[in-house]
Order: C-alpha cells, then structure tokens, then sequence
C-alpha cells in the first residue's frame, strides 16, 4: 500500500510529466526495483559477495542482455546499500530512482522535439 502511495504522490507531484509514463515505464522501474529487493534479502540471509552470487547464478542463467541487467542491479546493491537495509527500502529507492530517471529523459526528449 506504501508503494501505491508513493507512485500516486511522485506522479502529481511532477503533474506535468505525469501523462508522459506509460505502464512499460512504471513496470521496468518495478521489476529493477524488485531485482533489488530480492537481492538483498538473498544478500542479508546468506552474507555472500558479490562474486559468490555470481557464481551461483552463472550456473543458472544464460549471459545476455537480462543476464547483464541482472547483474548490473546486484552489483549495485552490492556496493551501495548498507548490508542491514530493509529489502523494501532498497526496492523504493531504486523505483525511484528509475521513475525519475525516465521522467528526466522524456522531458530531455521532450525539450528536443520542441526546439526542432
């Protein structure tokens, strides 16, 4: 419920580039969100490495672009988010991070189109 919250109050508060986010964007910035989460709870109750994760995924996963992202996330986690972290503070930060990323980028392009 705290997550619906936030996204409805990050929404209006950028009412201008609200119309902007399409469902894909709010379901990307999701699922990294989630890889997040997930990780440091996998993180938290194992208290491997980073490589020691990578390792025990490299005999789960085929290397590509989801594998990359993956990893990518992980090793953020990794090197960024404090090992007692609440695995939902990590998602939240991350989403939004991600939403307003996106935001940023749509109004960049946005401003670029304009001025053509």
């Amino acid at each position: 419920m705290r997550n619906i919250i936030a996204l409805f109050s990050l929404i209006f508060a950028c009412n201008s580039y609200a119309a902007e986010l399409e469902k894909i964007d709010i379901e990307k910035c999701s699922y990294l969100g989630g890889i997040a989460r997930e990780a440091q709870i996998i993180r938290s109750s194992t208290g491997d490495s980073f490589e020691a994760f990578k390792l025990n995924t490299d005999k789960m996963y085929k290397k590509g672009d989801g594998y990359t992202i993956l990893l990518g996330v992980v090793w953020e986690v990794y090197v960024s988010v404090d090992l007692s972290e609440d695995p939902t503070n990590v998602f939240d930060s991350l989403f939004d991070f991600c939403i307003n990323q996106t935001m940023l980028k749509k109004k960049e392009k946005a401003m670029n189109v304009e001025a053509v």
